[in-house]
């Protein structure tokens, strides 16, 4: 009998093989991380849609929290969640007698109404706007996915929209079921602020981009990469705000601080929102990590958009309203305007040069007229997979006339993220309403 084998491409067939065993390998562990799809029917995002997904990256994204963090990566890492999130795939009705939204018509004027209290009233969506976002989550069709955008000054509701892909959920955007992740480092921020950590003082780290272990709290001679305040906000640095809060805040602050903007308590609103709940631990490791962006913290999309338009509105968090009126009420003065200012600064960095750097920018171009400020946010819950990312921001940086916020839940295949959602929001809005007097992006 030959020991001959048979074809002359058997010697290459025995190399292939566990070079492709190994690329099966690759690829399935890459969509145990989540995989973006095109659809050559829509318009590309650019790199915007992938600006905080480490799991873009495939099998590297799951290196273990030791790893080395690139001190200039531009993209956020997904953080692993192992607490409770509420499934939204089961959530309960929004009751339908309260929900101005779902039986609001436009007018031939362009302008919304409802019926609310037996009188029929004018609503502050601006149509437009309303219409074109719309489109943009009907286009993409993502699970889930919210979108809240204000006049940071008035509190005016320019646009709530949703996308579901169960007929039977409504007003997302008026729903704390998402977990504000990084979002939370807003607060956190401000706390550290107003109890006099300097800003410009670096922290220095190793790891900790999926999750955080105890160890890493502790100075170690593997901290080679080392951040001030706005750096962190900027690029999303888990490990420097576990430090700082780790260092120089007790639960009983971030509690504090947490119900100042707004956690914890109802929101004034024409139609009911649902409380954002931030449970602030008392035990160090966990409070670290919370204050990081790791714990039981929940936010609707409309108090988020709250958040942004507060650091835009130099401290003063508007009252929002959707019902058109005559008259404004007077905002809510969360934290001083020269630290507003701070951290407006660091927000813009995130815009810039941080994590939704790729996001905001189409062949290499910044694609808005004027500078933007914003926060990144992205988890994964697990059980089962669901792909949360953020983004709050506002626009103009120095005289914002439009706030947003925007999330998406996605499942382990996806087509677009947060960040590009609230790109084109704020696109929209300044397109349609060029800001006057403020300053053009140098």
């Amino acid at each position: 009998m030959s020991l001959q084998p048979e074809s002359k491409h058997a010697p290459f067939l025995l190399l292939f093989v566990p070079i492709a065993a190994v690329a099966s390998l690759v690829a399935l562990s890459a969509l145990a991380e989540g995989v973006k799809v095109s659809n050559p029917a829509l318009p590309a995002p650019d790199s915007g849609a992938v600006a905080e997904a480490a799991v873009d990256a495939g099998a590297a994204s799951v290196a273990e929290d030791a790893s080395e963090p690139d001190a200039g990566d531009d993209e956020e890492s997904v953080a692993e969640f192992d607490g409770h999130i509420p499934d939204i795939d089961r959530l309960a009705p929004y009751p339908k007698d309260a929900d101005l939204l779902g039986h609001a018509q436009l007018g031939d004027d362009g302008i919304y109404r409802a019926e609310q209290g037996g009188k029929t009233v004018a609503l502050t969506l601006d149509s437009v706007l309303q219409k074109k976002v719309k489109k943009l989550l009907r286009n993409y069709n993502p699970p889930y996915a919210a979108v809240a955008a204000i006049d940071p000054a008035t509190g005016r509701v320019l646009a709530l929209v949703q996308s579901s892909r169960d007929e039977g959920v409504r007003d997302l955007s008026l729903r704390a079921v998402y977990p504000a992740a990084s979002v939370f480092k807003l607060v956190t921020a401000s706390a550290l602020l107003e109890h006099g950590v300097d800003p410009n003082r670096e922290v220095c780290y190793h790891g900790g981009k999926h999750r955080i272990q105890k160890k890493l709290l502790e100075d170690s001679p593997r901290d080679h990469t080392c951040f001030d305040m706005g750096s962190a906000l900027a690029y999303s640095a888990n490990v420097v705000f576990a430090k700082l809060a780790h260092r120089h805040l007790s639960p009983e602050d971030l509690r504090a601080e947490a119900s100042k903007w707004g956690f914890n308590r109802a929101l004034e609103f024409d139609q009911p929102v649902e409380k954002s709940p931030a449970n602030i631990p008392d035990t160090p490791f966990e409070f670290a990590t919370t204050a990081a962006g790791f714990g039981q913290v929940f936010l609707s999309p409309l108090h988020a958009a709250l958040l942004a338009a507060t650091v835009g509105n130099r401290g003063v968090m508007p009252e929002p309203t959707l019902v058109q009126s005559s008259s404004i009420e007077p905002g809510r003065r969360v934290l001083d305007a020269k630290l507003a200012g701070e951290i407006a600064g660091m927000m813009e960095r995130t815009v810039s040069e941080g994590t939704a750097r790729r996001s905001f920018r189409e062949h290499g171009r910044y694609v808005l007229d004027v500078d933007a400020a914003g926060k990144t946010g992205s988890l994964d819950d697990r059980h089962p997979f669901h792909d949360y990312t953020w983004f709050v921001g506002f626009a103009p940086k120095d005289h914002p006339t439009i706030a947003v916020a925007a999330v998406v839940v996605n499942d382990l295949v996806w087509r677009i993220r947060a960040p590009y959602i609230a790109r084109e929001t704020l696109r929209y809005y300044l397109d349609e309403k060029p800001p006057h007097a403020v300053q053009a992006r140098r």
